[in-house]
């Protein structure tokens, strides 16, 4: 009823996403293979787990964690210009970095009411010479905590419950730390490198499904299913940007110099029905 399990990982990466780490979300985004100007990526990674379950194999509970080398990191430097740029290749910097993390959890695996819980505490972490004068900074996808919920009841008839909760900790991004004005502009000061946060992601959905009669000698499978999603209406921070402020109800912007920190989010309470069939 119990298993320890552990593993060793070689892996290598011949295609990157090179991202502006600026803002946390960013139109420019583009793939590059690897050349004789970009090594491939390589990573070596060690992983421990222990799991445990009860005797009728209903509860079960597991523990696991990871730690993983990463070598010829790759990162754009400082002030790198990004748009119609042909020798892009030259705003690169590479370096290291390491992730680590500690993942818990528990299910509940039989019954009419099943679900689990869990905690995952992780990090992302880069180290570049000539970015954040070479001190480790957080990689966009570093979210150190994470909690998911999933419950689901299912009735002896043809209904069925389910609730999904989830809270993770805002992506790394660069935002300005101060300001100055040069020949009526607002110049922009920047800090180290992702040492801010979008604030805490967290979201509820909750759904109802409706089973189709079963019946001997058929085959098809269909159900409907309503659902509503982020019920607690949670506008969740896709970016902040910085903007000369607007008067209330118009576009009219009163003084260019004077900014403020703006989010964008990309929805709030959504409903959905779907009608699913196998045939």
């Amino acid at each position: 009823n119990a298993w320890l399990n552990g593993g060793y990982s070689r892996m290598a990466q011949y295609i990157y996403q090179l991202r502006n780490t600026t803002t946390a979300f960013n139109a420019f985004y583009t793939f590059m293979p690897s050349n004789p100007n970009i090594p491939a990526q390589t990573a070596d990674q060690l992983s421990l787990g222990f799991t445990q379950k009860n005797t009728n194999n209903n509860l079960q509970w597991s523990v696991e964690g990871y730690f993983k080398w990463l070598h010829q990191q790759i990162d754009f430097r400082d002030h790198a210009q990004l748009l119609q740029n042909p020798f892009i290749e030259g705003e690169l910097r590479f370096g290291s970095g390491k992730a680590y993390g500690l993942e818990l959890t528990l299910q509940k695996r039989s019954g009419p009411f099943n679900g689990f819980l869990s905690y995952t505490y992780s990090r992302s972490l880069r180290e570049i010479g000539n970015i954040n004068d070479g001190r480790a900074y957080p990689t966009y996808y570093d979210q150190p905590h994470a909690a998911k919920l999933w419950l689901n009841y299912k009735t002896q008839k043809r209904w069925e419950f389910a609730l999904n909760w989830q809270l993770i900790s805002g992506r790394s991004t660069t935002l300005p730390i101060g300001s100055f004005e040069y020949q009526n502009t607002i110049i922009p000061l920047y800090g180290d490198r992702n040492s801010q946060r979008l604030p805490t992601f967290h979201r509820l959905d909750l759904s109802i499904t409706l089973n189709g009669k079963n019946k001997k000698q058929k085959d098809r499978l269909a159900y409907w299913v309503f659902t509503i999603y982020n019920v607690y209406h949670r506008k969740n921070t896709l970016s902040i940007d910085i903007l000369p402020k607007k008067e209330k109800g118009t576009d009219n912007i009163p003084n260019p110099l004077d900014v403020g920190a703006f989010k964008t989010y990309v929805s709030g309470i959504f409903p959905s029905l779907s009608y699913n069939f196998s045939f």
